[in-house]
């Protein structure tokens, strides 16, 4: 039976593929680093609590920057 339900398939050009590739893997190579200090941040902050006034607040920077690096790899997966 036809259910009537048909959806349309859109193919992207080899050379927009490719651009999309390279732009994605510049751009995760690029939050890289940013993800790397946030998870030593924190790690700094659980290991050495002594140093900070408030180590939740230094811990939570961590969290944050962690965080956003997660997000923007999101969208970056997002946009192929």
């Amino acid at each position: 039976m036809y259910s009537g339900l048909s959806l349309a398939v859109y193919k992207k050009d080899t050379l927009i593929n490719m651009v999309l590739f390279f732009s994605v893997l510049l751009l995760h190579m690029t939050c890289l680093p940013t993800a790397r200090d946030g998870l030593s941040m924190m790690k700094y902050a659980l290991i050495h609590p002594d140093d900070f006034h408030h180590p939740i607040a230094a811990f939570s920077l961590g969290v944050f920057a962690l965080s956003t690096m997660i997000a923007a790899e999101f969208v970056n997966i997002a946009n192929n």
